[in-house]
């Protein structure tokens, strides 16, 4: 799935369409139909351009009310003679072009402040989860539960991270909660939310921002 920036008309949306006949060959010298839903929208026609790029390939260069909403983006390409694709974006906010500043060190946090302090955490897709806070507050033995969600949808949880993925270590004052959870429990590449939830007190200690970034696996 690819990123797309919001507002962003300088990068064009590639789709390929291939000989309905072998499935295969690349068809050129088609007029597409092309339609977009954005975030589960109804189905409609892009303001921006379709073009042919060459041995099968298309683009759209898409207007700004084409990528104006977060959130997925589908695109459905049809043509006579060719096979009908259908492709899955993401709309968000960040620009995964540009320069970007890793903190691997512990975020100092205060326990008990839902309204933040969590810090902004960045992940790659296939790599494991890992963050790191120091609470000046011991919870050690309380059942913690790691939560990413949409700012559209905050009553659903994308990933969920808890037992064996979330260790607690006491320190001298406070303590140090370590989160090291497996890749595939990564919501898709995006922009997100997330909470520090203290099930046995029933409270949120840190709340702050996902970031979930595109990367090829090495594995």
């Amino acid at each position: 799935m690819r990123i797309l920036r919001k507002d962003d008309v300088t990068k064009t949306i590639p789709f390929l369409l291939c000989d309905e006949v072998d499935h295969i060959t690349g068809k050129t010298g088609l007029t597409p139909t092309v339609r977009i839903s954005k975030n589960g929208a109804p189905f409609a026609a892009p303001v921006g351009t379709v073009s042919e790029v060459g041995h099968g390939w298309y683009q759209l260069r898409p207007a700004a009310a084409d990528v104006d909403t977060l959130g997925p983006l589908l695109l459905h390409a049809e043509a006579a003679g060719a096979d009908p694709v259908d492709l899955e974006f993401q709309v968000v906010a960040l620009d995964v072009y540009s320069t970007l500043l890793v903190l691997v060190q512990p975020l100092i946090a205060r326990v008990l402040t839902p309204d933040g302090d969590g810090g902004t955490l960045t992940f790659w897709a296939a790599a494991k989860m890992r963050a790191s806070w120091y609470l000046d507050e011991d919870v050690s033995g309380h059942d913690l539960a790691f939560l990413v969600y949409a700012a559209s949808d905050p009553n659903t949880a994308l990933a969920e991270c808890r037992g064996g993925d979330i260790t607690i270590a006491a320190q001298e004052k406070g303590c140090l909660v370590a989160l090291e959870a497996s890749e595939q429990k990564l919501p898709p590449p995006g922009a997100y939310r997330f909470v520090l939830r203290d099930q046995t007190t029933d409270s949120v200690l840190l709340s702050g921002a996902v970031r979930v970034l595109a990367a090829p696996d090495a594995s």
